[in-house]
């Protein structure tokens, strides 16, 4: 909803799932619940993401330029994020910040240590993973590039 739940009783409380200019509420806590599901390991979170979207499957379908940030985390919900962890002070950032890749969950830092996807990384290297599945770690900034071209490759499906 766009009010809370202990704000000014109203007739009804507005929703509006559409994206205009900027994102609808619902389309951004979609897209938060799937980024921190996959950043927590929480499945909650996703299911919860997904539940939100099964009901506007059909609004979607039928007006979709009403919904482009909708859709996009819906990709992400379908397909699931590109993980991308950088532990420690890596030098990478760059190298993710130079490649688009579609439904991008990026984790780094030393602080972050802790979270579900820095679990067991070595720092200094790069980690792009799908469903905490990853390609070779590298510390290579070009190597990092291309797994993210590839990652973007099978986002699109092709």
């Amino acid at each position: 909803f766009d009010t809370a739940s202990d704000a000014e009783v109203l007739v009804t409380r507005p929703r509006d799932v559409t994206d205009n200019a900027v994102p609808s509420g619902s389309s951004l806590a979609v897209e938060l619940l799937a980024i921190l599901g996959d950043v927590f390991d929480v499945p909650l979170y996703r299911e919860r993401a997904s539940r939100v979207l099964e009901g506007l499957v059909e609004p979607m379908a039928r007006y979709p330029t009403a919904f482009g940030h909708a859709l996009g985390a819906t990709d992400m919900v379908v397909r699931g994020a590109v993980e991308v962890a950088l532990p420690g002070t890596s030098g990478l950032a760059a190298a993710v910040a130079d490649e688009y890749a579609p439904s991008l969950v990026l984790v780094g830092g030393a602080a972050s240590s802790d979270l579900a996807l820095m679990a067991g990384r070595a720092e200094g290297l790069g980690y792009v993973c799908r469903s905490y599945s990853c390609e070779k770690p590298t510390a290579d900034a070009g190597e990092l590039r291309e797994q993210l071209r590839g990652a973007r490759r099978s986002s699109s499906g092709g």
